[in-house]
């Protein structure tokens, strides 16, 4: 049964969030490789390769609050569901993608190649930043 999308500007509450996963890629630049995900009140933070060791953080009620409160600051809730380079094309680069799955079954997803909301970095940067 196909997931019911959530409608863009709704609000993004993380006591509701289930399940989330937020990965980048850039195709020539391994050690880039950034990939988050939350499942069972864990987060997990893997960076570089796949080798690469993994940072496992238990989510607590106040680790909630900062994530509802940067999606809202980097204004998440109102990406678009693709972002792709308007007029010209790219054979490789970077790739991205965010999921997040809440508690009611409705589904965000918002992914991009070599294009990027507003605010993509300071997203990026403030997860890393609250398990750091």
């Amino acid at each position: 049964m196909a997931k019911k999308r959530m409608k863009r500007g709704g609000n993004i509450d993380f006591k509701r969030v289930t399940k989330m996963y937020f990965r980048l890629f850039e195709y020539l630049n391994i050690g880039s490789r950034l990939e988050i995900a939350l499942k069972d009140g864990m987060l997990e933070i893997r960076q570089g390769w796949k080798e690469s060791p993994e940072s496992t953080f238990a989510i607590t009620p106040e680790t909630m609050d900062k994530l509802t409160y940067l999606f809202s600051e980097c204004g998440v809730n109102r990406w678009k569901c693709y972002y792709k380079p308007v007029g010209y094309m790219v054979y490789d680069g970077e790739d991205w993608e965010l999921k997040l799955e809440f508690n009611d079954g409705l589904v965000f997803k918002s992914v991009g190649s070599n294009a990027w909301p507003e605010q993509f970095d300071e997203l990026k940067e403030g997860i890393v930043a609250l398990f750091d």
